[in-house]
This record gives C-alpha cells, sequence and structure tokens, in this order.
C-alpha cells in the first residue's frame, strides 16, 4: 500500500536538503518524539544501517531497524525500516524546486493491512496516520522556513 504527503517550503532544495537527508533531524519535525541513532556505515549514504524509536498508537518505544536505500542529495532521500514483527516500510522523500520554494513529497509504502486491521485501516490511516503524517510536514515547513539549517549541509 503507498500513501503521499506534500508540501511547499519557502527555500531551495540545498537548504532544505539538511533536515531531510538525515535520518537523526527526523526528530526535529517530528509531530511524536523520535530519535534515531546510527549502527554502521557512514551516516545518511547508502547502505549505512540505523536504529530509530517512535511512538505508534499504544506502544510509546517502537524500535525499527532501518537502512539508507537512496541518497541523492538534494533530490532523494530514501529509507527501509523493518519492525520487530517483520514488517517492512519505506519511506521516500523527493525534493523539487520551482522558483523560490520547494516541494517536498513524502512517499510511503507499507504492507497491506490483513484481518481486523483491514476493515479498521480506512479509519485508522485517515484519523491517525495521515494527518500525523502531514502534520510533520507542515513542521518540516516551519522549521525550514524559521532557522538555519542544521550543520551537516549537502553531501554527496
Amino acid at each position: 500500500m503507498q500513501d503521499r504527503w506534500k508540501v511547499e517550503i519557502k527555500g531551495t532544495a540545498e537548504q532544505v536538503w539538511p533536515l531531510v537527508g538525515d535520518v537523526q533531524h527526523h526528530a526535529d519535525w517530528s509531530p511524536k518524539p523520535y530519535r534515531a541513532n546510527w549502527l554502521s556505515g557512514e551516516p545518511n549514504a547508502v547502505g549505512s544501517t540505523f536504529e530509530s524509536f517512535g511512538w505508534l498508537p499504544g506502544k510509546s518505544e517502537n524500535r525499527m531497524e532501518g537502512e539508507v536505500t537512496e541518497s541523492d542529495p538534494p533530490r532523494r532521500y530514501a529509507v527501509r525500516t523493518r519492525d520487530d514483527k517483520g514488517n517492512t516500510y519505506v519511506n521516500t522523500f523527493v525534493l523539487t524546486t520551482s522558483g523560490a520554494s520547494t516541494t517536498v513529497e513524502k512517499i510511503q509504502d507499507t504492507p497491506d493491512p490483513t484481518g481486523f486491521m483491514k476493515l479498521m485501516w480506512p479509519i485508522l490511516n485517515g484519523v491517525y496516520v495521515h494527518s500525523a503524517q502531514q502534520k510533520g510536514l507542515d513542521l518540516l515547513k516551519s522549521k525550514a522556513e524559521s532557522s538555519p539549517a542544521p550543520s551537516g549541509g549537502v553531501t554527496s
């Protein structure tokens, strides 16, 4: 299953990239508590691995293991994560600059729900997931437009 969200940010992709192209900086614009630690490889390079901890309904410290699968500064960044049940999730960020603004699109590929969750998913997705993801992108916009970019800049 795939979902998409977008936000338009005043600034170039190079200005927005440090917040998007660094998994640890995702905590700066997450609507819920989130943190990530590098496990192997050069941070944010393709093939590097990390663990992340974030909030899910009923689980405030949900641990995921992840790997950077794409890093094409300042255009695309993608990570693949796995939960403790072996489910795989892919989050891809696409940055497109037009004039004085950059559109950030988040594309999230998730396993199809099964059983009871298949019936409840349209409601849960609309009420919790979709709104939380858009809130995160809105926080990214606010952070990117109101403060200098975090250290790190654009790297290849």
